[in-house]
Parts: C-alpha cells; sequence; structure tokens
C-alpha cells in the first residue's frame, strides 16, 4: 500500500514550498557572480495549473523544491486557475500578449487552443513518446501534421468504491460484492436503510453521477458517443437502455433519495457501502477524509465481464508562451519536461485517480489490482475493458450534461432528449475542421491493435 498524505501532511508541504519560494525570492534579489546564471536574473515562467486543492499543494511543492533544486536559475510561478474558466481566461491573457508560459487545459479545451494557435509543437528531442508513453499514445496523439502537441497524464475510468467497515459490519468482504447488475442491485437493495424518504445507509450510491453511470452503460451496452467524427451516436438504442436503467434505480429499485447527498459526499462521509464515482474522488478521500477505509472494483456489467465503461484520457501539460525570448522557451520547455516526467507523475498520479501513461509506472505495484484501493482503475483500464472516444469539443460535453438534466430534472422522453443532442452535437461536429482526435465506433473497429494496447 503506497503512503498516502494526510491533509496535516499536505499543509505541511504547502507551507514549506511557501518557505522555498521565500528563500528563492531572497537568493535572486542577491544573485551575483557565483550563482549559475552569474549577474543574469531567474528566468520566472509563469504556469496555469488546475485549482485543485491537492494538485495546488503538491505542485507548489514540488516544483519549489525538487524541480529547482535541479534546474537552478528557472523560477515556476505557478497560478491556479478554476478549470471552467481556463479557456477564457487563456484568450483573454494571450490576446493581450500576456499568456502563461504552461497551461493545463481541460480535455475539452484542446481542441480551440490548438486551432486558434496558442498551442507550441513539442520540440524533437525532448521525449521519446513511443519509447516513454507505448504505441496507443505515440499513434493516437501524433496529428496529421506530425507533430505532438499535448500528451496524456493517465487514463480516468470511473468505478465503484466501497466501504471495508461497513462492509465489514453487514457481514461481507469485498470479495463478497456482486460483479453483475443482476445480483448487485439486489444485494445494494438489502443495506440500503431508509429512515422516512431519507436514505441514512446506502448500498449503492450515485447522486451527482447518474449522468456518468449511464454513460458507462452505454459503453458496456455496445454503445458509443460517435459513430464518426461527424456523427453523433446518442441516439441509438444503447444510450436510450442506459439511461432507462439509471432513472430505474431511482423510482424502481429506490436505491437513492432524490434529493439525497451527491455519491462523492455520501460515500466520504461514511454513510454508503458502494458509490459509483468517476476516479478523481481518489484525491479527495486521500486529501479529506485520511481515516476512510476504502478500496474499489470495477462498475458492475450486465456479464460481470469488460469493457466496464468509458475510460478517457486526462490530457496533460501544454506550451503556450509568446516569449521571444529563448531562454524563456528553453525554460518552459524544461518546467514542461519536468511536470510529465516520472518524479511529479508518480506523486501527481494517485491524487488524480489516473491509470499512468508514462511506461515507467505501468508496473509498479501502486497502480497495480494488488493495490486495494487502485484495483477497480488498474482493472477498469486493462486493453479490452474500456472504451475511449477520443478528445471533442467543449460544446459537446455541455450537449450531453443538458440531456440528463431534461431527463432527469425535466421528465421529458428519453428518445426526444438524444434526438435533440445528436442533432445539435452533429451541427458542433460539423463545423470543425477535420479534427482527428474523436474517436468513434467505426475508427475504433477498424482499428482492433486498440483493444490490446495501454
Amino acid at each position: 500500500m503506497p503512503h498516502v498524505k494526510s491533509r496535516r501532511e499536505f499543509l505541511k508541504l504547502s507551507a514549506m514550498a511557501s518557505m522555498s519560494m521565500m528563500l528563492a525570492s531572497c537568493a535572486t534579489a542577491n544573485s551575483d557572480e557565483s550563482s549559475p546564471r552569474g549577474q543574469e536574473s531567474e528566468i520566472e515562467i509563469v504556469v496555469w495549473f488546475k485549482d485543485v486543492r491537492t494538485v495546488h499543494e503538491l505542485t507548489e511543492e514540488l516544483l519549489a523544491t525538487e524541480f529547482r533544486d535541479q534546474n537552478p536559475g528557472i523560477n515556476p510561478k505557478v497560478q491556479f486557475v478554476p478549470n471552467r474558466q481556463g479557456l477564457a481566461n487563456l484568450k483573454s491573457s494571450h490576446a493581450a500578449g500576456e499568456a502563461p508560459d504552461i497551461f493545463f487545459p481541460a480535455r475539452a479545451f484542446i481542441q480551440a487552443i490548438l486551432q486558434l494557435g496558442m498551442m507550441h509543437p513539442i520540440p524533437e528531442g525532448i521525449i521519446d513518446v513511443r519509447a516513454e508513453m507505448g504505441e496507443r499514445v505515440a499513434d493516437f496523439y501524433q496529428l496529421p501534421d506530425g507533430h505532438y502537441y499535448v500528451l496524456p497524464t493517465g487514463n480516468m475510468p470511473a468505478c465503484l468504491y466501497y466501504n471495508i467497515d461497513l462492509l465489514e459490519a453487514n457481514g461481507y468482504t469485498p470479495e463478497d460484492i456482486p460483479t453483475t447488475w443482476d445480483e448487485f442491485i439486489p444485494w445494494a437493495k438489502a443495506l440500503t436503510i431508509w429512515e422516512g424518504d431519507t436514505v441514512t445507509q446506502a448500498g449503492f450510491t450515485f447522486n451527482g453521477e447518474g449522468l456518468w453511470l449511464a454513460d458507462a452503460i452505454r459503453y458496456q451496452n455496445g454503445g458509443w458517443w460517435f459513430i464518426d467524427d461527424k456523427t453523433c451516436a446518442w441516439a441509438e438504442p444503447e444510450t436510450t437502455d442506459a439511461y432507462q436503467f439509471v432513472l430505474d434505480l431511482f423510482a424502481r429499485e429506490h436505491l437513492q433519495d432524490r434529493n439525497g447527498l451527491p455519491s462523492s459526499d455520501q460515500f466520504s462521509q461514511g454513510k454508503a457501502v458502494t458509490g459509483f464515482s468517476r476516479t478523481f474522488q481518489h484525491g479527495l478521500l486521500i486529501s479529506g477524509f485520511p481515516d476512510l477505509n476504502w478500496g474499489t472494483v470495477p462498475t458492475p456489467t450486465q456479464s460481470g465481464e469488460g469493457p466496464f465503461g468509458r475510460a478517457t484520457d486526462e490530457t496533460g501539460f501544454v506550451v503556450t508562451t509568446q516569449s521571444d525570448d529563448e531562454r524563456v522557451v528553453d525554460a518552459s520547455w524544461a518546467v514542461w519536461r519536468y511536470l510529465v516526467g516520472e518524479s511529479f507523475q508518480r506523486r501527481y498520479i494517485p491524487i488524480r485517480g489516473r491509470q499512468p501513461s508514462l511506461r515507467a509506472l505501468w508496473d509498479d505495484p501502486a497502480f497495480s489490482a494488488d493495490d486495494e484501493q487502485w484495483r477497480g482503475i488498474a482493472i477498469s483500464t486493462i486493453p479490452g475493458n474500456f472504451r475511449n472516444p477520443g478528445i471533442w469539443p467543449a460544446e459537446v460535453s455541455m450537449a450531453i450534461v443538458n440531456t440528463w438534466t431534461r431527463v432527469r430534472e425535466e421528465g421529458e422522453s428519453i428518445d426526444v432528449v438524444l434526438a435533440d443532442a445528436c442533432r445539435e452535437v452533429d451541427e458542433v461536429l460539423t463545423r470543425q475542421d477535420n479534427w482527428p482526435l474523436i474517436i468513434g465506433k467505426t475508427k475504433w473497429e477498424t482499428n482492433p491493435l486498440w483493444e490490446t494496447l495501454r
């Protein structure tokens, strides 16, 4: 079991980072001929990072200490930007000639950033993608111009979190959790405790994740987000059936209080035996609930076998510097290389809940099915156990979120809502100019090796 930092440890690291940065600032102000760059001032590299507390603290600490120890004369200045505002902020800063040197964008922003010319290609010699990240990443992320612009940090599935103590209190072990929906649903119902109209113990919680549970079941059913790079697949029967399946878990199976806590809160507060979530929940549990005793397994399926659902790559850091100074450009790539390297990723990956993209971490026991907390991620991202629709425009994500709002909250017909959404998405896809990073059903089926590649 890997050592996991508690909240107290994270706060200590943050304080250490602040002190390190203060000392570095003093050192810069007093630089002389004995400094690594003589009388040159330090090169400041502005890094925009996702404003996630655990990521925030870890990144500041490592860039202020380990990176600077290895790269004297380069001072990464980390700024944290709310994820949803990242693209708008980048556009405005770029227009003003003040773009950050390095940016960590949401996956849905990649297309816009590249097509607006705000992203630099990765220079040859910086990284051997095929050797360090494997065949799938090397083939998929190389664009038609022959360049790589962005690489993934890891592959994010969704899985089933379980509370070890609640299982034990009810006479079960993790091995007793059923793997098929036909067995799992009655098992979870028997563990669900209602007091009036409120669930006080959930056998299975998925509030707030109902859309993404339906998404997982869509792929379990053989469905897809896209047929090809111009055609939405949501109106297919596999998606209609998946939406109805999840609605039935509320209405027919009575597994959830409609107005209850989101699944992440219900589980983290020890009120759920099992809970479905995308695996960014790892960071929340590790940093905020160090005393909770938990593990993960793959999401149940109709057969008990994979595919367990969708697993999409978390796209990593891009260089967006507008500087003409060669020293700044070189320093930007030095920071980028550290952030995609083994040392940083080994500590970043656990709090993001992604199966690592780096080959150097593939066989690490901390990211294997031998680790109880990592088991669900490791199994769900075995080749053949997931489907990956690639990278799509931001408008597509908004369209799918709206479908669930209309179906779940407003009670509209699933068929009508999904047909409307497909028309909207088809318009978005038609407007895009030969975007190669969407993977539809057709592309996946014509590339059978993707079933075997990490």
